[in-house]
């Protein structure tokens, strides 16, 4: 005789014994079994989760290699005006070696502009000492 108890048929294979030695974890087929359907979407969220997560990472590090690399670029560019300054001082140490004894406007002017070639120079050394990588 098969069970009807509790409103509802037991799993095929369980019957109505009235024994009390019956054990009290019936074998009921699983009802929350994942469908292909579930499995395949939650798949599909992961992979979509796993691929923006390596998005994120690549973008992070791509916007930490460009902040490197503006770093460098901007040292770059000073070591260059340096390059160019310390030619335009030669170049004024070269007049000024011509006109030796002579005081005269150029070379008061050789003067001022040797100063101020060397005090942009300063400010060049001193950045790029700040923005030491």
């Amino acid at each position: 005789m098969t069970n009807f108890v509790k409103g509802g048929l037991l799993a095929k294979a369980e019957l109505d014994t009235l024994e009390l030695t019956t054990a009290s974890n019936p074998q009921i087929e699983s009802t929350t079994t994942v469908t292909s359907y579930k499995r395949k979407s939650h798949e599909a969220l992961e992979s979509m989760a796993s691929s923006f997560k390596t998005y994120a990472m690549d973008r992070r590090d791509e916007a930490g290699r460009g902040s490197c690399s503006s770093k460098l670029q901007q040292r770059s560019q000073n070591l260059s005006m340096m390059a160019d300054i310390r030619s335009q001082i030669a170049d004024v140490d070269g007049k000024r070696a011509h006109y030796e004894g002579a005081e005269s406007a150029e070379v008061q002017m050789l003067a001022e502009d040797r100063s101020i070639l060397m005090e942009e120079r300063q400010k060049l050394i001193k950045q790029l000492r700040e923005t030491d990588i």
